[in-house]
């Protein structure tokens, strides 16, 4: 299992003087965690990666810091889909999917859909989608991406679920999908 968060708070610092000015100081805290839990047999692993400061979001909003923070993840999913394997084995009626990351960065994404192909999983999951990007660059990189996935392996499209994504998602190929979403 791999995730990847962003989370941020803020503590404002307002001084008041006697002359009455004012100044105010916002202090931001933000972090990107990333973290796997892989098994097998009665072990368990777990691995986290994180940074971060007293930053503002742009900083992790830039090409350059997700490239890293989604390459990383990438890193951890393909470690995970090799031991996953090697504990899950071969068990009657379930299934166990790798996981596509990339995030809307096709070049990414294709690349760890080759390396995921290699290993002996049943399907190939698209992760990492609809977590903040805009819709129509899911769109742009699940019509690049998932006609380029193994076509005998299921195609699952992880937590999207709007009609629109659905259909989009359904034309370029993904075969199944679930969603929060009523």
């Amino acid at each position: 299992q791999a995730s990847i968060s962003l989370g941020a708070t803020w503590q404002v610092v307002e001084i008041l003087r006697p002359d009455g000015e004012s100044y105010r100081d916002i202090r931001p805290l933000v972090r990107v965690n990333i973290s796997v839990v892989a098994g097998q047999g009665d072990r368990q692993e777990t691995g986290s990666h994180g940074a971060g400061g007293r930053e503002g979001y742009q900083k992790f909003i830039e090409t350059g810091a997700w490239r890293d923070a989604v390459e990383k993840a990438m890193l951890l999913s393909l470690a995970w889909a090799e031991k996953s394997k090697a504990a899950f084995g071969n068990t009657e009626g379930h299934m166990l999917f790798g996981i596509v990351q990339g995030g809307t960065d096709v070049e990414l994404r294709l690349e760890h859909a080759a390396q995921l192909s290699k290993l002996p999983l049943d399907g190939l999951a698209l992760g990492g989608f609809s977590v903040g990007e805009p819709p129509a660059e899911m769109h742009v990189a699940l019509a690049q991406v998932t006609p380029k996935l193994d076509p005998d392996r299921p195609r699952y499209l992880m937590g999207v679920g709007t009609p629109l994504d659905l259909i989009k998602a359904i034309s370029a190929g993904v075969d199944m999908f679930d969603c929060v979403m009523p």
